[in-house]
């Protein structure tokens, strides 16, 4: 005889069918759970009393219920190994609420090998630029290496003219990858 714990019997109530009419209410609730299908008809206009008594079809399965349950496995750690300051990942976030120094922007400067991490605020996407080399120089003085690549969306504001000539002009190689 099979044994069935309460979580599998969790599980299962979980992503069961529901009978009847109460299904499309199921669907239309973005597949709600029948405990509260049947608080949402205290709290919503037009849902038919039926609600109340929704079943559970019993050896069937609502599946977009269970692929929502499924967890998927953990990406394996990248393989790839980078030494200090080979490679630096950037990118540009916003625009965000203005903070109390004006900024809506930030671009952020990620040094592969390590993970560490600088998020400089900016007041506008014009100013990326400036700012990416000021981060690289300073990453460069603390590491005593230079920066060989630098790892980019391909967005404007990291291929300007000016940015473009003073990678090359220093030796860093500009990678983009997919936005």
């Amino acid at each position: 005889m099979l044994k069935v714990t309460p979580v599998k019997m969790s599980a299962n109530a979980a992503s069961t069918r529901i009978a009847g009419e109460e299904e499309l209410w199921h669907r239309r609730f973005n597949h709600l759970g029948i405990e509260n299908l049947q608080r949402a008809l205290k709290m919503v206009d037009g849902m038919p009393s039926s609600v109340a008594d929704a079943e559970r079809v019993v050896g069937t399965v609502c599946v977009p219920c269970v692929d929502g349950k499924v967890v998927q496995a953990p990406h394996p750690q990248s393989s790839t190994k980078t030494t200090k300051c080979e490679l630096v990942h950037t990118d540009m976030g916003g625009p965000l609420t203005e903070s109390l120094g004006a900024s809506t922007y930030f671009i952020t400067a990620l040094e592969d090998s390590t993970g560490f991490i600088t998020a400089t605020p900016i007041k506008t996407k014009g100013m990326a630029s400036q700012v990416l080399k000021t981060r690289i120089k300073q990453l460069e003085t603390l590491t005593g290496v230079e920066i060989k690549r630098v790892r980019h969306d391909g967005a404007k504001e990291c291929l300007t003219n000016d940015l473009i000539a003073w990678f090359e002009g220093n030796g860093i190689t500009s990678e983009k990858t997919a936005p």
